[in-house]
């Protein structure tokens, strides 16, 4: 756990948001913009947090939620995250375990402007429409799982942004038949949770129907940005496996290294000098593709250039191969 965010994953427990620290943590170092408070507001939407950072004037603070996450500065001026409550005209500023009362005129002079705000629509109580509303929306979302409706399926994705696939084919890693009418983007980060199911999912797709789909695999390592070594190694044996075994046997060391995220399991495959400098070259050119098409958490899914929304459960996907297949709105898109 970042020492530095400590205290977000505090304010959203006590908001009542409950998420995978570990992955939060991984999301938000590929932010180009980290540790910037743009890569926490960033990061805590991709995580379906509502939220949103305001500059608030020291003579507003008392028009502010009994709590809040503000950026204080200390006597040194330097800048911490700090959750604040307000309990009985006082406030109470929790700073990773440390827990101090202090007068609203010692709040002011920590000030600097700038407050974090979150909220969880679920813990809301006085408005008893909304939730039914919220009820009869997520009653009709599971009709449409239960009766696969394919038209709001379709009208769900064609809404959704387009991605440029700037990348060329030399530069991917392609699963399946290449030449099927149903292509699959799916930009991942190997140490991620998030990407393990949503592969799993595409792995068994792709296994089903091997010579209808053809499903290309993305990493989004910056060779430039990236310190973690056991990172680097892991992405460039992976990328070893495809040029110097094929597909077959980087599904399955892919596969194995989502199961268990052991190095030492993985098939020990020597990288020649010459294949690092392609290796490294692929990687650097996939991460530039994403860069220019925004793409920045893990995992983004594309059917056909279209981002699969979050929205929809992918294993959704299944049902409508065969109709985005032989559908004229999804065949305009072809691999470079």
């Amino acid at each position: 756990m970042n020492k530095e965010f400590y205290n977000i994953y505090e304010y959203l427990e006590k908001e009542g948001f409950y998420i995978d620290l570990n992955e939060f943590d991984l999301q938000i170092q590929v932010h180009p913009a980290y540790p910037s408070l743009l890569s926490i507001t960033d990061t805590l939407s991709f995580f379906n947090v509502n939220n949103g950072a305001f500059h608030i004037d020291s003579s507003r603070i008392d028009s502010l939620p009994n709590r809040f996450m503000a950026i204080l500065r200390d006597e040194n001026y330097e800048r911490r995250y700090c959750i604040i409550e307000v309990k009985n005209e006082n406030y109470i500023c929790y700073n990773g375990k440390s827990k101090v009362k202090i007068s609203k005129k010692e709040l002011e002079s920590q000030w600097s402007g700038v407050v974090i705000l979150i909220e969880n629509p679920e813990l809301e109580t006085g408005n008893v429409l909304k939730k039914i509303l919220i009820k009869i929306r997520d009653k009709q979302s599971k009709e449409n799982k239960n009766t696969h409706n394919y038209q709001a399926f379709k009208e769900t994705l064609l809404s959704f942004n387009i991605l440029e696939n700037n990348l060329p084919q030399s530069s991917t890693i392609q699963l399946g038949n290449i030449d099927a009418s149903l292509k699959i983007i799916m930009v991942i980060n190997p140490f991620s949770n998030f990407c393990k199911e949503s592969y799993f999912i595409l792995e068994e797709i792709l296994q089903k129907n091997f010579d209808k789909v053809g499903l290309d695999i993305r990493f989004n390592f910056n060779n430039n940005d990236y310190s973690y070594k056991k990172s680097k190694i892991i992405h460039q044996q992976l990328v070893a496996f495809y040029l110097e075994n094929g597909q077959e046997f980087f599904m399955k060391e892919l596969h194995n290294w989502f199961e268990n995220k052991d190095e030492k399991k993985l098939c020990a495959t020597p990288i020649s000098p010459l294949n690092e400098i392609k290796i490294n070259e692929i990687l650097n050119a996939q991460f530039n593709s994403n860069s220019e098409n925004n793409i920045i958490f893990t995992p983004t899914i594309v059917i056909n250039k279209y981002i699969f929304p979050k929205q929809i459960d992918l294993k959704e996907l299944s049902y409508f191969l065969s109709e985005i297949s032989e559908d004229k709105d999804f065949q305009e898109y072809e691999m470079k």
